[in-house]
């Protein structure tokens, strides 16, 4: 047999072929989370990550990359390889409405959304040992003495910061904003008494000694039974805060649909569940349709209400 019809049989049997293809994934996945360290955010990644681990065989990492609202660890996966080694666990304020409050290098289009975690009622607390029990007694002060009581948020823009507005504009009162790196330096913020009151989801009532004035739900919550909506106390104020993954724009589609599977695998174990409503968060699952509508949708009317607000 000559040495070109060896080759040929070779190839046939399979024996030469080029490189195999990996299967996804085959190195460290890096989810990583926009604000500080001890935050909602970046507790759910820290229940999340070692369920990936066991579901895509791979180790899984938290890498905090906090600051201005959010937007630089954002930015920085906007620029990553769309390989789905880097993604994103955040809130709506760094997507959705970061981008139409300032001049960024990215924007919405620059992310593929993998899947949406939970959906999380905010609340307006103020810390334990505070003079107010009420949220007419804030109120009361307040107008009283404009500018004198202030809140903390994780930052200009963000969700949290929207409902300090909503405050504001629908008691006819003026509040001082005090943006701090993120969730977590916000209730440092609370209760060191640095502020007066911190609007956050709903998980905070559970995890820091604070009083809850109102709740910004369409209905009380069973968590929180003794505390009244905003609608109940006249204000129109219900707002949401939803959590979601993301990745850097153009992954493969095999790749999105795995990760999307890992999140929904995830996500629906039942340890997984508990461990969300032990920080009073409910599972709310979308993929891939479903989820580009949903967000496509909520960049839609939260750039019609940044529209209307006065951001400070």
């Amino acid at each position: 047999m000559t040495m070109k019809a060896a080759v040929l049989a070779m190839t046939a049997l399979g024996v030469i072929a080029g490189p195999a293809i990996a299967e996804y994934p085959e190195k460290r996945i890096e989810f990583v989370v926009p604000w500080t360290a001890g935050g909602s955010t970046d507790a759910r990644a820290r229940v999340l990550a070692p369920k990936f681990e066991e579901i895509l065989g791979q180790s899984v990492v938290v890498r905090n990359v906090a600051g201005a609202a959010g937007t630089i660890g954002t930015n920085e996966v906007a620029n990553a390889k769309p390989d789905g080694y880097t993604l994103l666990l955040t809130p709506a304020g760094p997507t959705v409405i970061q981008p139409h409050l300032r001049d960024l290098p990215y924007g919405l289009d620059n992310f593929d959304f993998v899947c949406r975690m939970d959906l999380v009622p905010l609340i307006f607390m103020v810390a334990q040992d505070s003079p107010y029990k009420t949220m007419q007694q804030f109120v009361d002060d307040a107008k009283a003495a404009p500018g004198k009581l202030s809140y903390a948020t994780a930052g200009v823009g963000t969700i949290p910061h929207l409902v300090g507005l909503g405050v504001s504009h629908g008691y006819g009162i003026q509040l001082k904003h005090l943006p701090a790196k993120g969730a977590a330096d916000a209730m440092k913020n609370l209760l060191g008494n640095i502020v007066s009151a911190a609007p956050e989801t709903e998980d905070h009532a559970a995890r820091f000694d604070v009083r809850v004035l109102a709740i910004a739900s369409e209905e009380r919550s069973q968590g929180l039974p003794d505390v009244p909506t905003f609608r109940e106390l006249g204000v129109d104020l219900v707002q949401s805060n939803w959590q979601a993954i993301y990745m850097p724009k153009g992954a493969p589609d095999d790749v999105r649909a795995k990760l999307a599977n890992a999140c929904t695998t995830a996500l629906s174990d039942p340890a997984v569940a508990t461990a969300f409503e032990n920080m009073n968060s409910k599972v709310d699952i979308l993929t891939g349709a479903e989820l580009d509508a949903f967000v496509k949708g909520q960049d839609v009317a939260l750039s019609e209400l940044l529209a209307n607000a006065k951001i400070e």
